[in-house]
Order: structure tokens, then C-alpha cells, then sequence
């Protein structure tokens, strides 16, 4: 094999190379917004269920005070 062959060979595995670290880099940037996204979301549940369990609490307290009121009435 020629230096220019070897040269050329040894060129193309360095591209070669340098497409996978860009690959990897592409596919750990993507994981790592996907994560972000799905930390977000977990998040953003939570705060539903939270104000879900709040809302029931005032509907309860409500119904309660409701029927104390009914009582004392009659």
C-alpha cells in the first residue's frame, strides 16, 4: 500500500471516527433534553395532584360546614 493509500485510509477512519463522537454527541444532547422534558412533566403532575387533593379538601370542608349549618337549623 502507498503512503498515499495508507494516508487516505487513515483519513477516512478519522472522519469515520469523528461522525460517531458527533453521533454520540447528537444522541446524549437529545437524551438529556428528553430527560429535562420528562423532569418538567413529573413536575408539572405533581403540582396537578397537589391542587387536585386541595380542591377535594375545600369541596369536603365545604360539604361539612354545609351540612353543620343544616343541622343547627333545624
Amino acid at each position: 500500500m502507498s503512503d498515499q493509500q495508507s494516508n487516505q485510509q487513515q483519513d477516512a477512519e478519522i472522519q469515520a471516527h469523528n461522525a460517531v463522537a458527533d453521533a454520540l454527541k447528537n444522541l446524549n444532547e437529545a437524551q438529556t433534553a428528553d430527560n429535562n422534558r420528562r423532569q418538567v412533566i413529573q413536575a408539572a403532575q405533581e403540582q396537578l395532584d397537589a391542587a387536585h387533593a386541595q380542591l377535594a379538601e375545600a369541596r369536603t370542608a365545604r360539604a361539612t360546614a354545609s351540612t353543620d349549618e343544616e343541622d343547627s337549623l333545624s
